[in-house]
């Protein structure tokens, strides 16, 4: 016949099995805090991920001045993804060229005079232009880069391609050496790139409206000259007539008087000298001023300017 188990060995019994509930409760709840952590973790990651783009996407608007954003964008670049060097690149459409603008954490100074033709028969342009998203450049496997990049670069590289309208304007060339390129710099890299290219676009609009107004107002200068040429012509018509006919006028009497002084009075000659040499002075002044194509002026007083019509 079978013992029955005594109350003591029963509680010990279930002591045990809570015991070991509690131990595997303890292990879930270490296992969900290790999962909680690494999410934070992650969230974390995010959050400043969005600062960062927060901050460079401030910096464009609050100027227009290219180089100054770009080189905010450049640095959001290379401390938010913990780079070591960050190379930007503008594409020169009718020179057929890309060429060096901003470079940081290079120490080759000639590096931002760096430029390289682009062809369509260029591998790594063709993916750029196809994929329009970055790239990943081996060095080792890529013969046609241009020199300054192995100066720059070892091994492998990111090109990430500035699109505005379809088109790429730029790029940004980023590495490091530390560390392999994980898909989460890919995907921010991408982000902040798309912010280069439309603080670029942004800043060439700004130019050219600065450069228009430029040349709105050299027109509206050329054309208050030309307005300024044309009242000097009318009042050189004007004084022609008005002044140098009574002076021809002047002048013929001056002739024939000089006739009958010459027989009647040869002492006066002298004075009658004085008035043809006046006469003949105000119609060299009135020719200068009929012929005069640019004002120019003269102080001949403090303050006080006068028409140079020598």
């Amino acid at each position: 016949m079978a013992q029955s188990e005594s109350p003591t060995q029963n509680k010990t019994s279930d002591l045990s099995e809570s015991t070991v509930d509690l131990a595997k409760r303890l292990q879930g709840s270490e296992a969900k805090i290790r999962e909680l952590t690494t999410v934070n973790e992650q969230l974390q990651k995010e959050i400043r991920d969005l600062l960062v783009i927060g901050e460079v996407a401030r910096s464009i608007t609050s100027t227009l001045l290219i180089e100054e954003v770009l080189g905010e964008i450049l640095r959001g670049i290379r401390e938010t993804l913990s780079l070591d060097r960050v190379v930007l690149g503008l594409v020169h459409c009718e020179g057929g060229y890309e060429e060096v603008k901003l470079a940081i954490g290079v120490a080759n100074a000639d590096v931002k005079k760096a430029r390289w033709a682009i062809e369509d028969s260029d591998p790594i342009w063709t993916r750029l232009k196809d994929q329009q998203m970055p790239i990943l450049v081996d060095l080792t496997s890529e013969s046609r880069l241009p020199d300054f990049i192995g100066t720059v670069f070892s091994g492998e590289f990111v090109k990430a391609p500035m699109i505005v309208k379809g088109e790429i304007i730029g790029t940004i060339m980023v590495s490091a050496s530390s560390r392999g390129i994980s898909p989460r710099d890919m995907r921010l890299l991408r982000i902040l790139v798309e912010y280069a290219g439309i603080a670029v676009e942004n800043g060439r609009l700004y130019y050219d409206v600065i450069r228009s107004e430029e040349e709105l107002r050299k027109t509206q200068e050329q054309l208050l000259e030309a307005e300024r040429l044309a009242a000097i012509g009318q009042l050189a018509v004007s004084i022609n007539h008005e002044i140098n006919n009574p002076l021809c006028t002047i002048n013929m009497r001056s002739q024939l008087l000089r006739l009958e002084l010459e027989q009647r009075a040869p002492d006066l000659i002298e004075r009658l000298d004085g008035i043809e040499m006046a006469v003949r002075r105000i119609m060299e002044v009135t020719q200068r001023v009929s012929k005069m194509n640019k004002l120019r002026s003269t102080e001949y007083l403090p303050n006080q300017m006068m028409i140079d019509l020598k």
